[in-house]
């Protein structure tokens, strides 16, 4: 039975009240009996009119929202107000929805054009790629092709939309819910006294203002605020109307490294460390706070102390005694010693937070049921948390991408329940939502290990089990990969049949194959787009696409050799490229000079830095001397500067078949020679080349970044990242930086976050531990038979491309 409005069930008694009160008044008043019937027919008319015209519309709107969702065009925008979310939406449980709870949202897609609404399905897509990827387990493989060949495959909980990506998809999720659990400890009240004295005096109105939905004592002391969404909105008004009666949470953020303690045979972990940082604090001299139970991260033991200042500084004191220690010591393992390891200082200090309530993200999300792995078995929610305790797993490699969930305590179902799956924060993270929604979950039955090195190396990454629109037909070594539509794709099916990616490794190859119609698509160079956008031939038959790319180049300096451990030395040598001639000449103006790792049209993006960046600007004259007051003189006339007898010898590693990082690798050597400083090039394939970085074995490096949607720079920049295998392999390590990082990443204001920001980027200016060179274009040629070809910063969603039936030239 369709679901009707309210209003259409009550109308007919409305209007046969109405009539009966005119109908009464015209007895008391015979003479304007007719004119008051008139008044009543016309009345009852317009509304009937006006209720019919509201049951149209209403049940047109739910049609709507129906079809809509049943053909998988959900999308969980999150907020109420967000783009694409539909107010009455709660209101209805459309078919497949109705064992929602009633306060989970289902938004709708805002209607928007794709481009492909009369599109043909049919033909394959070929392209080629210059290297393969040793694994195809993108999350241990911390390659950009890895990740692509995953991500055919695989989708994510909830994705944005192409055309609006303010908006979030629906994949495996059909719905979900965002919530912020904040909790208080109160002093000189009871929990629940306080909890009813903040209802009474927040009225209704304020509390939807701060999107606050339930007040609750969860113990005489701990008060418990129900946040609708993510945000701290509350904070300020909390404070300022209730904060005399509530205990300022200190969070401390103690550090450690190394692999064990002094003793070299127990394992350091914060588990370990913990109880002797309690135990420091809480016998502290002049210390009348508490401590609250510690959370043990990874590499860090954040202490939790309520009290006032004096607390606080009661408590710093304590720890800056534990850390000045003699025994404040670890043992770090490194095979390069040739004692296996050497002893460094253990724990540091630099991050102090301070809250007014324990601030914990709660995200749950509604799955579908109708998903299987291409395999054939289903799909579920203990997927999903076998996926995020791998990632936590410390032992697995997939350091990359536990960066950006080690702040989320909790991937569980809820009640058992396999559809529904809840993550839980420790605190705000203003990627949180993202990082919780966008990863891929992989299939428990195909990863599942003991020993987590299985998961590393073991033979299930050379095959890929997924979940998504394509599946892995064939991987020939050294030939192709071949992926078909998955015909059994719960969602929306890509319009092509076949995707198939050929290996070719060099560049000049692969034009030739696209120029011949062997592929469909190809990122010309910039010296060839000179040369073909002039050729009518290629014109005629190829449309080419520039779209500025998401993602810059750069020379990494490895702050390990001691070339390159003065800040001096790298703005020196910074002061040696000219990178307005490689924009120019070698990128041939299809590149945007780069002064820092924002990418320019992020809105993190600190606009200053361009004129700031002008003072490492090319000036070889001013390198030198700066090369001299940092002690790098020709003392012996070989032409080669030295210092204290080590002459200034370095090795340029880049990637083979890349004619433009060649020549800005000769470049270099050219005006580096001119300065005293001798550069030899080592040229490596691909996956030579990552395995020297990835092990910490260079000097130098030409090498780039892809970038993600948001701005978060923990990966590539905290100083906790510098192992093998991890990000910040230049070694670039400044508490201050840490500290800005770590506090961008829990502010939730994105005026107050671009703010921290900007004081990041300019430490990294002033540091140079790369030279930044430029953010290239994307020069994409492709077939003109394909249809829909669209770029913007973050790509192309191919999936919507297509290939009129007459034009198609490949079959099945």
């Amino acid at each position: 039975m369709r679901e009707r409005h309210l209003f259409w069930d009550v109308a007919p008694v409305v209007l046969l009240t109405l009539v009966a009160l005119l109908l009464a008044i015209q007895l008391l008043d015979g003479h304007r009996s007719w004119g008051l019937l008139q008044e009543v027919r016309n009345e009852q008319k317009k509304m009937v009119a006006n209720a019919q015209a509201a049951q149209q519309a209403q049940t047109r709107q739910l049609e709507l929202l129906t079809q809509r969702l049943q053909a998988g065009a959900t999308v969980g925008g999150g907020n109420a107000s967000a783009p694409g979310h539909s107010a009455h939406a709660a209101a209805f449980r459309p078919p497949g929805y109705e064992d929602l709870p009633p306060d989970v949202p289902i938004p709708v897609l805002p209607n928007l054009p794709t481009g492909d609404e009369q599109a043909d399905d049919g033909d394959w897509y070929v392209a080629a790629m210059l290297a393969e990827p040793n694994s195809l387990n993108a999350m241990v493989d911390n390659d950009a092709t890895a990740s692509e060949l995953f991500n055919q495959v695989h989708d994510p909980l909830a994705g944005r939309l192409f055309e609006d990506l303010e908006v979030w998809e629906p994949y495996l999720a059909r719905a979900w819910k965002k919530e912020m659990i904040c909790r208080a400890y109160t002093k000189g009240v009871k929990a629940a006294d306080l909890a009813a004295e903040i209802k009474a005096r927040w009225d209704a109105q304020r509390m939807k203002a701060l999107q606050l939905k339930e007040v609750t004592a969860e113990s005489d002391d701990v008060l418990v605020l129900k946040i609708d969404d993510v945000n701290n909105d509350y904070r300020e008004a909390l404070t300022r109307d209730f904060g005399d009666r509530l205990w300022r949470q200190w969070w401390f953020y103690v550090e450690f490294k190394g692999q064990k303690f002094p003793d070299r045979t127990t394992d350091l972990t914060g588990a370990a460390l913990a109880p002797r940082l309690v135990g420091a604090v809480e016998q502290a001299p002049g210390f009348q706070g508490r401590v609250l139970p510690p959370w043990n991260r990874e590499d860090s033991v954040v202490l939790k102390v309520l009290g006032d200042e004096k607390a606080r500084d009661a408590a710093q004191a304590a720890l800056n005694r534990v850390l000045a220690a003699e025994d404040n010591r670890a043992w770090v393992i490194d095979p390069k010693e040739a004692s296996g390891g050497r002893m460094e200082t253990c724990m540091s200090c630099n991050l102090v937070e301070d809250y007014i309530a324990q601030e914990q993200p709660v995200f749950t999300f509604y799955l579908r049921k109708d998903v299987k792995w291409d395999d054939g078995v289903p799909f579920s929610g203990k997927d999903v948390v076998f996926t995020y305790r791998t990632i936590q797993n410390p032992r697995t490699e997939c350091g990359p991408i536990r960066n950006y969930l080690q702040d989320c305590v909790g991937c569980e179902l809820v009640n058992d329940d396999p559809y529904v799956v809840r993550f839980t924060w420790a605190r705000p993270y203003f990627d949180a939502f993202a990082n919780s929604a966008g990863f891929n979950p992989i299939a428990e039955h195909h990863y599942r290990f003991e020993d987590p090195n299985t998961f590393n190396t073991g033979p299930q990454n050379q095959k890929l089990v997924g979940n998504g629109a394509y599946k892995l037909e064939k991987w020939e070594r050294g030939v192709e990969f071949v992926f078909v539509r998955n015909e059994n794709y719960y969602g929306r099916k890509p319009h092509f049949k076949k995707v198939v990616y050929r290996i070719v490794k060099d560049p000049t190859v692969q034009l030739q194959l696209f120029e011949a119609g062997e592929t469909d698509i190809y990122g010309l160079r910039p010296s060839q787009m000179k040369v073909k956008e002039k050729d009518p031939t290629f014109r005629e038959k190829f449309a080419v696409n520039i779209s500025v790319g998401n993602n810059y180049r750069y020379i990494g300096w490895n702050a390990r050799n001691k070339l390159f451990a003065s800040r001096q030395v790298r703005q020196a040598l910074t002061r040696l490229v000219d990178r307005e001639r490689i924009c120019r000449d070698i990128m041939q103006g299809y590149a945007l000079l780069q002064h820092g790792p924002v990418h320019p049209q992020n809105p993190m993006y600190w606009k200053e830095i361009e004129e700031e960046g002008k003072r490492f600007g090319y000036d070889p004259p001013a390198a030198i001397r700066q090369l001299a007051e940092a002690g790098w003189k020709d003392t012996d006339g070989d032409g080669i500067l030295d210092k204290d007898g080590q002459p200034f010898k370095f090795t340029l590693l880049i990637v083979s078949n890349n004619p433009e990082t060649e020549s800005i690798a000769g470049l270099v050597k050219e005006s580096f020679g001119k300065a005293g400083i001798q550069v030899n090039i080592n040229n490596l394939e691909w996956a030579a080349f990552l395995q020297k970085i990835e092990r910490l074995q260079f000097d130098a490096c030409i090498l780039g970044w892809a970038l993600g949607m948001t701005e978060d720079p923990y990966q590539l920049w905290h100083s906790s990242q510098v192992d093998e295998k991890e990000s910040n392999f230049c070694y670039f390590v400044n508490p201050e930086a840490d500290r800005l990082i770590e506090k961008a990443r829990t502010e939730l204001n994105e005026k107050k976050r671009a703010a921290l920001l900007a004081q990041f980027q300019r430490i990294i200016l002033e540091e140079q531990p790369y030279t930044f060179l430029f953010v290239s274009k994307r020069l994409t040629a492709y077939d003109k038979r394909i249809q829909n070809v669209q770029y913007k910063l973050v790509g192309s969603n191919w999936s919507r491309w297509w290939v009129p039936k007459a034009l198609q030239k490949r079959r099945d």
